[in-house]
């Protein structure tokens, strides 16, 4: 499974808003220098975590760029990590061909060919596929930018809840950032993990394909406010980072607010200027993950009464139900929901099902948007064929009724 980055943005779009409800840490430091220092506390610092040790190396390039075009200012600190390889599938040589990993402060520069802004640390070879590694860039950040409020920005293949290398089952857990010099990834669980270990952050953008799952939203529940992802697989470009920024310098956004920013211009790539989607319908959304415990009583409560209804009509429900990617496990919630409800003659299940659609839509999800009318926010793991006892092991399933569900539908 593929993901291709999203490029930043260099202009703001017309259309109208929505309404919101709203040890060590490194082996080379390289000194700081005062102008790059912090005396007073901004609003927001965006931790970019830019994995380009794969064949995303030249789009990690360009987007260092773009984010120059916006830069740090009084209110927004920007600071990225990024790495770098040589002789994979897509090989960038620009910029003198540096490889290994670099931390950066992120400042404006028109340049789009070079990268301008300070190197405040060159790490050698760093794993990037380590969730330590993701945990000491989230701690240095915080450390050296301190600000009211923490975005995180994961950046790099992603495939949902499943490994993106398929050699990495055997070391499950695995999903994102896949690093080709060390063969790792960061599964789920263990960006959690490096969350819980680096103190948390109130937003965190998936930027991956896939990651718009209820396991995957689930796992982060507890060590962030809001989260934003794709339920589907993500085009070669999308452009929205230097709009996002821009709105955050305006004034003083909530999480919610910018996981509402996040989709918002996502969208506006698309609409505004003829993005290309390459062949799969764009999908955006945001949520509130402090609603996700809520939301996984509510949707154990539709499995317990579905558990119990007839087969055929889950069964047809599986089979029509909008899936992501290549990965037909994959189904979109609301769209399954939506079929069971309108095939089933149980009135209790249709009871369940009218209250899970209408939390996931207006509790969960802050805003959803998608090129196709099937896809409403998240996807859920309904097997196609064989279960895979591996998404017993995640704290969805742990907490909650879904997995009993997923196995229960995977020879129906």
């Amino acid at each position: 499974m593929i993901f291709w980055l999203l490029l930043s943005a260099h202009s703001c779009f017309a259309f109208d808003k929505s309404p919101v409800t709203v040890g060590q840490i490194m082996e080379k430091e390289v000194k700081i220098n005062a102008s790059f220092q912090k005396d007073k506390e901004a609003d927001w610092t965006f931790m970019w975590f830019i994995n380009g040790k794969n064949d995303l190396e030249q789009y990690a390039m360009i987007d260092i760029n773009e984010l120059e075009s916006s830069g740090s200012d009084s209110k927004v600190n920007i600071v990225a990590e990024m790495g770098r390889i040589n002789g994979q599938d897509g090989d960038d040589n620009s910029d003198g061909n540096w490889v290994g990993v670099k931390r950066y402060f992120i400042v404006k520069d028109a340049d789009r060919n070079k990268i301008n802004s300070p190197v405040l640390a060159d790490l050698g070879k760093k794993d990037m596929g380590s969730w330590k590694e993701l945990a000491d860039f989230i701690v240095w950040s915080k450390k050296n930018y301190p600000a009211k409020k923490y975005a995180l920005i994961m950046w790099d293949h992603g495939n949902g809840w499943k490994p993106v290398d398929e050699n990495n089952w055997q070391n499950f857990y695995k999903g994102f950032s896949l690093d080709e010099e060390t063969g790792n990834e960061i599964s789920v669980p263990q960006m959690a993990k490096a969350l819980s270990k680096a103190g948390g952050v109130d937003f965190i953008l998936l930027d991956g394909c896939n990651m718009a799952m209820a396991s995957v939203i689930y796992e982060l529940k507890d060590y962030a406010k809001v989260a934003a992802a794709s339920q589907e697989t993500e085009p070669g470009m999308v452009v929205r980072y230097s709009s996002v920024l821009a709105e955050v310098k305006k004034g003083e956004l909530s999480p919610e607010d910018l996981g509402f920013y996040f989709v918002y211009y996502y969208r506006a790539y698309f609409e505004q200027m003829s993005g290309d989607n390459e062949g799969a319908a764009a999908t955006q959304s945001a949520f509130r993950l402090y609603k996700a415990s809520e939301f996984s009583s509510v949707l154990d409560r539709w499995v317990s009464v579905a558990l119990k209804s007839d087969i055929s009509v889950l069964s047809k429900a599986k089979k029509e139900a909008k899936f992501f990617g290549e990965d037909p496990d994959y189904k979109d919630l609301s769209d399954f929901v939506s079929l069971v409800y309108k095939q089933t003659q149980s009135q209790e299940l249709k009871k369940v099902s009218i209250e899970l659609d209408n939390f996931l839509k207006k509790d969960f999800i802050i805003y959803n948007w998608a090129q196709d009318s099937k896809s409403a926010g998240l996807s859920v793991y309904i097997p196609s064929e064989k279960y895979r006892e591996e998404y017993s092991g995640l704290k969805f399933s742990k907490n909650g009724l879904w997995d009993e569900f997923a196995r229960f539908m995977a020879d129906k």
